[in-house]
């Protein structure tokens, strides 16, 4: 084998002609202004998602619920045992038979289930104490988000509307959110200054 030559990889020119290539047509400002967009959602996507995690850790710590109804937890169990059989299979590329579990994973489903089910009766009982309803403002939000974000067509923009497992799961994540607000009025918590790539980090954080 004879080496001929070496390429040397250049950054290209952020002007309208690269714009143009990677089809926004309307030019480089518009590229910067898309690119700005995008980088603000998912940031306070993280930033969200952080916050909400340890609003959930805190309400657990200070909340509890004296007892579980059993068939919560064997509900919740087996759609988390079915998804895991599912990924289990698509990472071995089969479709044959029942993949098996094994007991350590089995035990951290069982203590998944248990902890959805006690956020789901807390969130409950809240939603009861300050008499909360879906705003269907947010659930238009919402879908106007999820829209966008998968750049769908008309026709799929009225089945979106039309189907009402999906409706119901947008209204469902907005209740869970107006919750998530109603328990950050009740805490108290301080802001810091970070840069980008450390927030950003936080979303590979378990």
């Amino acid at each position: 084998m004879t080496l001929k030559k070496i390429y040397e990889p250049q950054l290209a020119v952020l002007d309208d002609a690269f714009a143009h290539r990677v089809g926004v047509q309307e030019g480089v400002d518009a590229l910067r202004t898309q690119i700005r967009q995008v980088m603000q959602h998912e940031l306070d996507s993280v930033l969200r998602e952080k916050l909400k995690a340890q609003v959930i850790e805190q309400l657990l710590a200070v909340q509890s619920v004296s007892e579980l109804p059993q068939v919560l937890l064997d509900q919740e169990f087996r759609h988390l045992e079915a998804r895991a059989r599912k990924q289990q299979k698509q990472e071995a590329k089969t479709t044959a038979g029942e993949v098996s579990l094994s007991e350590a994973l089995i035990t951290d489903l069982q203590q998944a289930a248990d902890r959805r089910v006690r956020v789901v009766l807390l969130f409950k009982a809240i939603i009861e104490k300050y008499q909360l309803t879906v705003d269907e403002a947010h659930v238009q939000q919402a879908c106007e988000y999820v829209i966008s974000a998968f750049r769908a067509d008309r026709g799929t923009v009225g089945k979106i509307y039309e189907n009402e497992n999906i409706m119901q799961g947008i209204r469902s994540a907005v209740l869970e959110e107006q919750v998530i607000d109603k328990l950050l009025e009740e805490v108290e918590y301080t802001e810091k200054k970070a840069e980008y790539s450390e927030v950003m980090a936080l979303s590979t954080e378990k």
